[in-house]
């Protein structure tokens, strides 16, 4: 918490143009549309469990009222700058004493939301299931363990254990779930990606996933082990509710590990926040 009505420069975070606070207000300006910016809004004080309480707005400004847990108010106001960039204003405590940390976390989470849409939209890529095609990143797959080796160490609770280390390949993004910042649980928007690989499962039942949770830096590296664990265990239960039978599908979590991209800017540590997929032919 901050006491005081602080003017600051804060500088540019991911894909914004300008960032600021004046009278306890947070505001960054993102290269996105407006309805775009409002959704992502709604979306990411929905993930906070922060219950919207009143909303206002028109064509041009919305702003959302909402509460935190212990009842301290949250005030976003998003203000249309033109068709592709939009103002977004973020007020987190009481006056005098505003709670900037919080303020950022929540333009964090809007700014990863709307990097993750706008990343989609320009580089749709198309899914190809078959294992025989080796991955572009992963040009040496003899070097990854058998899937029947990692099957003889599953515990009773389907969870293989994490290897010491992996090589840093990069990435498919149609075989790569990302998850909002803390968030262990599978995002709607995400839930495509493992329909089907669902149905690839129910298709080739010789053929088995194993599934690869990782998570940023930030933090405490136990705490962040687990969540990497969470990740993974979380789409494997998707998997499971689509009818995969639990011995085709392997978790796995790394910690903070393999990092994508920079932890020192949300869109880096967005695609730190992942479980990868892998395919694999049973023997």
């Amino acid at each position: 918490m901050t006491s005081g009505c602080a003017v600051a420069l804060l500088g540019v975070g991911a894909g914004a143009a300008t960032t600021a606070y004046v009278m306890g207000e947070l505001t960054q300006t993102y290269e996105s549309g407006y309805s775009e910016a409002v959704q992502a809004s709604t979306d990411t004080l929905g993930a906070l469990k922060m219950a919207v309480v009143e909303r206002a707005g028109d064509g041009r400004k919305t702003t959302l009222k909402a509460r935190q847990s212990d009842e301290s108010p949250v005030e976003i106001d998003i203000q249309r700058v033109d068709a592709k960039r939009t103002e977004i204003g973020i007020r987190t405590g009481h006056v005098g004493v505003w709670d900037h940390q919080t303020s950022r976390k929540i333009h964090d989470m809007i700014g990863e939301r709307l990097a993750l849409k706008a990343s989609r939209e320009m580089a749709p890529a198309k899914f190809d299931p078959s294992p025989a095609k080796p991955q572009p990143e992963n040009p040496a797959p003899v070097a990854e363990p058998e899937p029947a080796k990692k099957k003889a160490v599953v515990g009773a609770a389907g969870r293989a254990p994490a290897p010491s280390s992996r090589e840093a390949t990069g990435f498919n993004p149609t075989l790569t779930v990302f998850f909002a910042s803390g968030a262990e649980e599978v995002a709607p928007e995400e839930a495509p990606k493992l329909d089907r690989i669902a149905v690839m499962l129910h298709d080739h039942p010789g053929r088995v996933v194993s599934l690869h949770g990782y998570s940023d830096s930030g933090g405490n590296a136990r705490l962040n082990f687990i969540l990497s664990v969470k990740r993974a265990d979380a789409v494997k239960r998707y998997l499971s509710g689509k009818g995969c039978p639990a011995d085709q599908v392997l978790a796995i979590g790394h910690g903070s590990a393999k990092f994508l991209g920079a932890n020192d800017t949300a869109a880096g540590r967005r695609l730190n926040r992942r479980v990868e997929i892998e395919i694999h032919n049973a023997p």
